[in-house]
């Protein structure tokens, strides 16, 4: 498995990764992406703004975005408290997964936000994500 792991690249993680979670894309005020972030496991641009993590990206604060995770089942109660519509450009992003042991200590593990970062539409996101998967793929 070691092997293998070494033969990929950043965009082969990306895919074999892509059924980790299921995401979705809503649209929300400023103050309710604000206050959704309080309810997420940060992830993406949103996790930059923790120091640990923009440190590994080479990446700091974060867009106009908020990212993150929930447990399965969370998403709509989510989006009827802070009034979220769905929307594929929508800049509040969730991404709801089954299995919460790598949540377990409230934080989204460093490869998950990388891939993350892989799939936003900025460069410079895009860019900082492929460069972690890259290193922890290469250590």
């Amino acid at each position: 498995m070691n092997t293998r792991l070494r033969e990929l690249d950043a965009d082969a993680v990306r895919v074999l990764s892509r059924n980790k979670d299921k995401t979705h894309r809503f649209r929300a005020t400023p103050d309710g992406l604000a206050a959704l972030n309080d309810h997420l496991i940060p992830s993406g641009a949103s996790a930059m703004r923790e120091e640990s993590i923009a440190g590994t990206s080479g990446m700091v604060g974060g867009s106009g975005t908020t990212e993150g995770y929930v447990m399965a089942g969370d998403v709509s109660a989510l989006a009827d408290a802070f009034g979220l519509v769905e929307d594929p450009d929508g800049s509040a992003i969730i991404h709801e997964v089954d299995l919460d042991e790598p949540f377990a200590d409230g934080r989204a593990p460093v490869a998950a936000i990388a891939v993350d970062l892989m799939d936003s539409l900025a460069t410079r996101e895009r860019s900082a994500g492929q460069r972690v998967i890259n290193e922890l793929l290469h250590i």
